[in-house]
């Protein structure tokens, strides 16, 4: 990560609410939220760009139900992400996600089938989604792992606009990006800092002017 490019999204933050502003709890709860969102989307696309991935249903089941868990929104004042060690963040990040994971697998069950692979592509029917998120439920290690991941990057986002203090927020990011799911994906930092300016910068314009 360029820290010449995150000193320019730092100053595109300047003005933005901190901790003890009124505004603060809402408008990184904004950026929290539609980042976990994206990242739903660009984690899994990332891990499923060999298609052999898919082979392994374990894992891909977990990445399937991680795309379709519902983000946290938080409680105020400061928190913004799941805490993974509480019991009820697992019921809460899968709670009635039905159709939300059908939605996933649709396109999954074409991608196998358009590229010939139309006996693994039945393993992976949008039909099967109850039994594939009781599969993730009934062993949720690995989907608790996703979950932490987003959560250490995410809180990193926050804990920069907060601090400013570029450093710390290259160490987190990594610690939380290098290793998802076995696939390095640290390219992800900056496409997070890129959209939470996207969110935050037009409430620092307005603060500014």
């Amino acid at each position: 990560m360029d820290p010449h490019a995150i000193s320019q999204i730092l100053a595109a933050w300047s003005g933005a609410p901190r901790e003890t502003d009124a505004d603060y709890f809402r408008v990184w709860q904004r950026a929290a939220v539609g980042l976990q969102n994206a990242l739903r989307v660009w984690i899994p696309e990332l891990y499923f760009a060999p298609l052999e991935r898919f082979e392994d249903r374990a894992g891909a089941y977990s990445m399937i139900v991680y795309a379709a868990s519902r983000p946290c929104y938080g409680k105020p004042r400061t928190e913004f992400t799941y805490f993974v060690p509480d019991p009820e963040t697992l019921n809460l990040a899968l709670r009635c996600i039905g159709s939300r994971t059908r939605r996933v697998l649709g396109p999954v069950e074409k991608r196998l089938r358009e590229s010939g692979r139309a006996d693994l592509a039945l393993r992976y029917l949008p039909v099967w989604h109850e039994d594939i998120v009781r599969a993730v439920r009934n062993k949720p290690a690995r989907l608790i792992d996703l979950l932490a991941a987003d959560a250490r990057l995410v809180n990193a986002v926050i804990d920069l606009g907060a601090t400013g203090n570029v450093r710390r927020f290259q160490s987190a990011a990594a610690l939380a990006l290098r290793s998802v799911a076995g696939v390095d994906m640290r390219g992800l930092a900056m496409r997070a800092l890129e959209l939470a300016t996207a969110l935050v910068a037009p409430e620092a314009a307005a603060v500014r002017q």
